[in-house]
């Protein structure tokens, strides 16, 4: 622990696996005066090295991943290969994260952990706050910090937690871990990019930075994101909003100011959010029914993401456990989740998720997400990720959200689409959203869709009609189908060994 200045409240304890999901309340008094905090945080052993015990762990995750088909030998052992999951079985870590309130009961922040080593100290003042938290007065009064158990992996884990006054935040010694920016390199080179259609923007709806657990600057962030074609894209770090004040001053891409709200059951991205959402308050857990209700009052679009990641303990509180999540509530619903290669089970999932929604008459917009951290979620060999496509009267936050909301959206990993229905008093285009087309008796229609750019040999374009294909033909062709009666109208694109290409929200039609 530092020496910088006075210090004001020392935490040390030990947690066990009977801890995991469990808050823990830390109150301490911060005099008149102050400049700024230094928050020095340490855990110990980060890891459980035990690997009898980490495979165990992951082959039940994996088996709740697989569902029906975790009696298949093959894609059992095909999962546990994967890069991403075989890295699990050598080493798991224990997942603690806190956060901070000022006096207001303002969330000042929230600590992440990250592979570089710059973790264990944390600044927070009226400039230069470390990433993840937001500058401000440090006002004299009681703060509190809320201690997140995510997950406790080993037999015991040791904390300790030291804050100290500082009388100015503007010294560079007192920011230890701030980042400095990197030369781009690898996937950050400029990749082909589709030419842009009038009124429709491309981008990246789940992204994050160093601010929670990326590995980028918002800066290098924006800096891919431009060399891969995209036009916007969604800032959802893990429980703070820190990170929007630095994209606000990116010119391009396009920011969405957003949050990935990370709970102990399930996570749920919030856009359009000009503040930090918590999931507690006080170390007290709030219903996300609640929660949801709050930010859509706000305007704020409620979305469910990756709802079907593989769970504890490799992506700690990603599943909703034991029961549905709210769906009522959700604006929107991450159903393309990482690239098909890797996550084609839960892409399947997710869709017939989607699908059984809107048969109960709910109707949230479908969207992609990388879920960016790093190179990991770059595109490349055998990794092909859709883009969020929007329409937009401008290039804003403003427009794409108002895009968003109304299911002026389809998916892709690289061609275009026109889809619409065809009546009598007119066209019906995607980008008027779900906006019903009330058909009289008797009245005739039709749904009609179109492709540009290139194309797989072999691909397969299909409209879907009520969540069941209607009909198909090889993607080169333009689709067109006679509408006879009400449904909901979608467009799909697949490749020939089974790769979804493109994926459109639905067109409506209704009795008059």
């Amino acid at each position: 622990m530092g020496d910088l200045g006075m210090k004001l409240f020392c935490s040390r304890g030990e947690l066990g696996p009977a801890d995991s999901k469990s808050l823990r309340l830390l109150e301490f008094e911060v005099p008149p005066g102050t400049g700024a905090l230094r928050v020095d945080f340490d855990f110990a052993p980060i890891f459980s090295e035990d690997a009898e015990q980490n495979r165990a762990s992951m082959e039940r995750a994996v088996r709740e991943y697989l569902g029906e088909r975790a009696g298949c030998p093959e894609a059992f052992a095909e999962m546990l290969a994967r890069e991403d999951i075989a890295r699990y079985l050598a080493r798991i870590r224990n997942l603690l994260n806190w956060l901070v309130y000022d006096p207001a009961g303002r969330c000042r922040g929230r600590w992440d952990f990250r592979a570089d080593g710059s973790w264990q100290t944390s600044t927070i003042g009226p400039q230069a706050s470390s990433p993840g938290f937001t500058d401000g007065p440090v006002l004299p009064g009681r703060w509190s910090i809320v201690l997140e158990a995510h997950l406790i992996c080993t037999p015991r884990c040791r904390y300790a937690l030291e804050v100290q006054r500082c009388e100015s935040d503007d010294l560079p010694e007192l920011a230890p871990n701030r980042p400095r920016p990197r030369r781009l390199t690898g996937s950050s080179a400029a990749s082909p990019r589709p030419e842009a259609r009038q009124g429709w923007l491309r981008g990246e709806m789940h992204a994050h930075s160093m601010h929670s657990d990326g590995a980028y600057l918002v800066s290098e962030l924006a800096a891919r994101a431009a060399a891969a074609g995209l036009d916007f894209v969604a800032l959802t770090d893990h429980n703070t909003t820190s990170g929007c004040a630095e994209a606000a001053r990116c010119e391009e891409p396009v920011f969405i100011r957003a949050e990935e709200l990370t709970t102990f059951c399930g996570h749920f991205c919030l856009y359009g959010t000009g503040r930090t959402v918590e999931w507690h308050r006080a170390g007290e857990r709030i219903r996300i029914e609640r929660i949801a209700d709050e930010v859509r009052a706000e305007g704020v679009l409620f979305s469910l993401a990756h709802p079907f990641q593989i769970g504890d303990p490799f992506c700690t509180g990603c599943r909703w456990p034991g029961q549905d999540p709210p769906a009522d509530r959700f604006d929107l619903v991450e159903i393309w989740s990482g690239c098909w290669q890797a996550r084609g089970v839960e892409i399947r999932r997710a869709i017939d998720l989607w699908d059984r929604l809107w048969d109960r008459g709910l109707r949230p917009v479908g969207v992609a997400g990388r879920d960016w951290h790093d190179e990991r979620q770059a595109d490349g060999p055998g990794r092909r990720f859709a883009r969020t496509v929007v329409a937009a009267k401008e290039r804003s936050e403003r427009a794409l959200l108002e895009g968003l909301r109304r299911g002026a959206v389809y998916l892709s990993t690289g061609p275009h689409l026109d889809l619409r229905i065809l009546a009598e008093a007119g066209p019906v285009d995607l980008d008027r959203g779900a906006e019903p087309l009330r058909l009289p008796a008797g009245g005739e229609a039709a749904v009609e869709a179109a492709l540009e750019g290139e194309i797989p040999e072999g691909a397969l374009f299909r409209l879907v009609r009520d969540g069941h294909v209607a009909r198909e033909v090889p993607a080169s062709a333009t689709l067109h189908m006679p509408v006879r009666g009400p449904g909901r109208y979608r467009a799909e694109v697949w490749s020939a060994d089974g790769e979804p290409l493109l994926l459109s929200n639905h067109l409506l039609v209704e009795e008059a």
